[in-house]
């Protein structure tokens, strides 16, 4: 069923339409949900010319799945992962441990601001096979990230306390 009294401004037809939808066990508006309202951690920022080592010890100290490699302006360089870590990586420690973190970042970075709906970062998350999402301020600069594990997190959460109002057999 639809709400066609519903208007949001999201990117792409399909996007719109999903958030049009009302979906068994989730609230209506849970795919219009704000980026902002899904991220739940600030992103872990480091310098182009931090080092490997000091890259995965701020992951690993943060318990963070990445890290945004910006500049002095908090502008997004490029990422490195969990996944480039084993990639790209861990077979070549100690020997790369304090080569910069610039050499081993993806710079191909997709984003999306702090507004956007969570069936528009579902499909670029999904279209990118990325896991982690920059979210950026309208200048440009890093505000938050959202990873997959928010996601599942917060689904859950809508999932959840939708099933807990199902009456009893």
């Amino acid at each position: 069923m639809t709400n066609p009294e519903k208007k949001i401004s999201s990117p792409g037809s399909t996007i719109s339409a999903a958030c049009l939808q009302d979906f068994p066990l989730l609230e209506p508006d849970v795919l219009c949900s704000p980026a902002s309202e899904v991220s739940t951690a600030a992103p872990l920022l480091i310098p182009a010319g931090a080092s490997v080592s000091e890259a995965i010890e701020r992951m690993r100290s943060a318990k963070a799945s990445c890290v945004i490699v910006a500049d002095d302006l908090g502008k997004p360089l490029g990422i490195f992962t969990e996944r480039d870590l084993l990639i790209s990586v861990a077979h070549r420690l100690p020997e790369v441990a304090d080569k910069p973190i610039a050499d081993f970042m993806v710079t191909d970075l997709i984003t999306a601001t702090a507004d956007a709906p969570l069936a528009y970062l579902l499909t670029i998350m999904s279209d990118g096979g990325v896991r982690n999402l920059p979210l950026v301020n309208p200048d440009g600069e890093v505000v938050g990230i959202v990873t997959v594990r928010d996601i599942v997190d917060f689904l859950a959460s809508r999932v959840l306390g939708a099933l807990l109002d199902f009456p009893t057999l």
